[in-house]
């Protein structure tokens, strides 16, 4: 990849990268976060504990006895897998939510508590992971928490303080850093495919198309599985309902922000392993939106389903009544 285009792409990803930080400042309140952390220990613990331990282990552990086509291509595949599963927390998780009629409010301050720890995490993690799989890539923890302080802490922080302070002027600029920030991802996105051709199609025939298929699915039912409450069906009955939708979606997704910044800051040298990520990336969160816009939909017919029911009840018992 040519030198000015990478830098034209990185600037893209860098804007999107900041705009999504301060949007998701901006759009936290303390109420929200109260409102969201306010009686879900058990929830929020299991989050942490399946997207911080029980994820990275069976991932990349499945990345350790899975071969990629050439020995040319695994490093830096497993480089790919090792950003993917340490970045969590990204900001659109309440849109998602929303989408699959889960719990706003959680939403937002689950993602809020992952995009913290993996700031805290990442710089330790990263190096430790791609020194495990054996990928090559010497990677300082400097070198990891230098572009997240600069592009991800600071704008996010930033954004919430503007929120604290300037509520009107928060809600003014929201929407066009949504703006900005769907447009730079794309251009990022479209740029990056394209310089890429080459490196994309040669993956075609490595399985990692597979593997960013099976990762999505994988986190979901792990997700499902640990999300209080365990192992129980998730239908509009269940009480507890949208708090489970909100922890199954907060540990499928990645942060493609951060996602981003390493690729561009801590991988640059390995252009292999940014088209990997961005694959993976992408494809965990169109897995994602499409299973929980369907898991939507049929809470809505759920719901309609059982609304006429309950009016004739109460119909008759009015009637009665009389």
């Amino acid at each position: 990849m040519a030198d000015d285009i990478f830098i034209v792409i990185a600037t893209f990803g860098v804007v999107f990268v900041i705009t999504a930080a301060m949007l998701q400042g901006l759009i936290i309140t303390v109420d929200l976060l109260r409102a969201g952390f306010k009686g879900r220990r058990q929830s929020q613990a299991m989050v942490l504990l399946a997207r911080f331990v029980i994820v990275p282990l069976v991932i990349i552990g499945l990345a350790s006895i899975v071969h990629f086509g050439a020995s040319g291509y695994g490093p830096q595949i497993d480089m790919a897998v090792c950003v993917l599963v340490l970045t969590a927390g990204p900001p659109f998780i309440p849109a998602i939510a929303k989408l699959a009629h889960g719990d706003v409010p959680y939403a937002a301050s689950s993602a809020l508590m992952l995009t913290v720890l993996t700031w805290i995490l990442l710089p330790f993690t990263l190096p430790a992971a791609l020194n495990f799989l054996g990928t090559g890539a010497s990677v300082s923890s400097s070198t990891v928490a230098q572009p997240l302080i600069a592009f991800y802490v600071i704008p996010l922080v930033a954004g919430f303080l503007i929120r604290a302070r300037y509520s009107n002027l928060a809600m003014d600029i929201i929407p066009h850093l949504k703006t900005i920030a769907i447009a730079t991802l794309l251009l990022s996105v479209a740029l990056y495919v394209a310089v890429s051709w080459t490196e994309l199609t040669s993956l075609y025939l490595t399985g990692v198309f597979g593997f960013a298929l099976a990762i999505p699915v994988i986190l979901l039912f792990i997700g499902f599985v640990l999300s209080p409450p365990l192992a129980r069906r998730t239908t509009a009955e269940t009480l507890h309902r949208s708090s489970k939708i909100t922890s199954i979606i907060s540990i499928s997704l990645q942060n493609i922000g951060a996602c981003l910044v390493c690729a561009f800051f801590v991988l640059p040298s390995y252009p292999l392993a940014g088209v990997a990520i961005l694959i993976f990336a992408l494809g965990s969160i169109i897995v994602t939106a499409l299973v929980m816009a369907e898991l939507g939909k049929r809470h809505e017919r759920a719901l309609a389903a059982t609304t006429p029911a309950q009016t004739n009840s109460a119909a008759e018992g009015g009637k009665s009544s009389s």
